[in-house]
């Protein structure tokens, strides 16, 4: 499927780019490429629930999961995510 393997690739891509954020010491840069890991799981936890043929709950909470592990790996904006724009339904899990 090109949705989800684009959305790998993406997520690769943000994944590298935290890691070389973090080297060149772009905090602000690296929390912003951690939270789009994050909102990837949570694309895809969408377009597990949104399959015509055969929508997956069990499939959309584990991407759920791993989009919650991401924010947290983001702790520092977590507690002011709102403020920050992160809207998705994982972080606010974890603010509220």
């Amino acid at each position: 499927d090109k949705t989800k393997s684009s959305e790998l690739w993406q997520r690769r891509f943000w994944e590298l780019a935290t890691k070389w954020y973090d080297r060149a010491d772009r905090s602000d840069d690296a929390r912003t490429a951690r939270i789009e890991v994050a909102k990837s799981f949570e694309r895809e936890a969408d377009d597990a629930l949104s399959r015509e043929n055969a929508p997956s709950v069990l499939v959309a909470m584990s991407f759920l999961e791993n989009a919650m592990q991401a924010y947290r790996r983001v702790a520092d904006t977590m507690l002011g995510s709102r403020a920050a724009g992160t809207t998705g339904r994982a972080a606010a899990v974890l603010v509220e």
